[in-house]
């Protein structure tokens, strides 16, 4: 059993200098707290036992709650723990990525909390004519889920909460990795100052413009698009009826994610200038703008956020792993938002 970062460290009124402590070590070190990384510090927490599968000649891997993996595991986050949840965005979920919560125990906690798609809906601007897709045309619950940003992460946060095996520092940076042969030393740094760590694994799970990517050298190809992404949260008129919908325009493909309590998030891709000036507009003229790209089908909307932007782009890390550090999701590649893969193939 490894030495655990002094509690002093963690965060009391304590202060030390640097490296008073002797160093630690740990079996991975998963810099980044988000989603991602804390889904598989979820992943690692318990052991995995191969089982056959009914009817199959294949193996595949169960995992036995409570009876931990052995690893030591640390988290990294630079935000604060309730900062980290506080993002407003909802994430569609694949029904893969359903399995994967399931697998880790936490489906039950979730599913209450997030939207199941009854039918996804398909269309291309003004064709009269659309794609559907149901559950039984997949064998699934659900053609698909959306779950917001702060659901998620609340059972993710709360798991790793409890697992002996894991810690968390928040308010956190990582000023320095150097990568050995048989293990990577990382420099932690905080208010109450500086800490050494052994790792065998170093994850850098810490964005698109991850710092643990960059700094080990790693270079990435990609390209900005010509368009922005528009999002916000809408409440309609009428019943969503848990239909999502995405329709392709010259500009833009327009989606529609129904949410809990008949909300909606809308992600509305058109070019960087059109975005901009249509984010910008006073909040009645932007409903206007908003009511004649989203339809009628659930009659009037009304506006529960602010509109927030981004810019679309592609990202792929020219590798995805060397020599005792792992790339995980936005910090390995990112892509489009249409169809609404991003956080689906960052899990795949």
């Amino acid at each position: 059993m490894p030495t655990k970062i002094p509690q002093a460290w963690l965060g009391s009124d304590c202060m030390m200098t640097n490296f008073e402590f002797p160093t630690i070590n740990y079996d991975v070190v998963i810099v980044g707290g988000g989603i991602s990384g804390l889904t598989l510090a979820c992943g690692l927490r318990s052991r995995s036992v191969s089982v056959p599968l009914r009817g199959s000649k294949l193996r595949a891997a169960s995992r036995r709650e409570g009876e931990s993996s052995g690893l030591q595991i640390l988290v990294v986050e630079a935000q604060q723990e309730q900062q980290a949840t506080e993002r407003a965005r909802a994430y569609a979920l694949s029904p893969m990525t359903s399995k994967i919560f399931r697998d880790l125990g936490l489906w039950e906690q979730i599913a209450p909390k997030i939207s199941h798609f009854s039918r996804v809906v398909l269309s291309d601007a003004d064709y009269p004519h659309r794609v559907e897709f149901c559950p039984n045309d997949l064998g699934e619950a659900a053609v698909y889920y959306c779950g917001e940003h702060g659901v998620l992460m609340a059972a993710l946060q709360q798991r790793v909460a409890t697992a002996a095996n894991i810690t968390c520092c928040y308010e956190t940076q990582v000023v320095e990795v150097r990568y050995g042969a048989e293990t990577a030393g990382v420099v932690l740094e905080n208010s109450q100052g500086q800490q050494r760590l052994q790792s065998k694994l170093v994850v850098a799970a810490d964005g698109i413009n991850s710092q643990i990517r960059s700094s080990a050298g790693i270079k990435t190809n990609g390209w900005a698009y010509w368009q922005s992404c528009i999002t916000a949260f809408v409440a309609p008129e009428r019943s969503h009826q848990n239909i999502g919908y995405e329709r392709f325009w010259p500009s833009g493909p327009f989606a529609i994610l129904p949410l809990p309590d008949n909300r909606c998030q809308i992600v509305w891709i058109a070019p960087h200038a059109e975005a901009q000036a249509i984010v910008a507009l006073p909040s009645d003229q932007f409903m206007t703008e908003l009511q004649q790209r989203y339809g009628d089908q659930m009659g009037k909307l009304t506006l529960l956020s602010q509109p927030k932007v981004f810019p679309a782009q592609l990202m792929q890390s020219r590798s995805y792993c060397q020599p005792r550090l792992v790339l995980l999701g936005d910090a390995a590649h990112c892509c489009h938002p249409v169809g609404g893969q991003g956080l689906n193939i960052g899990y795949s």
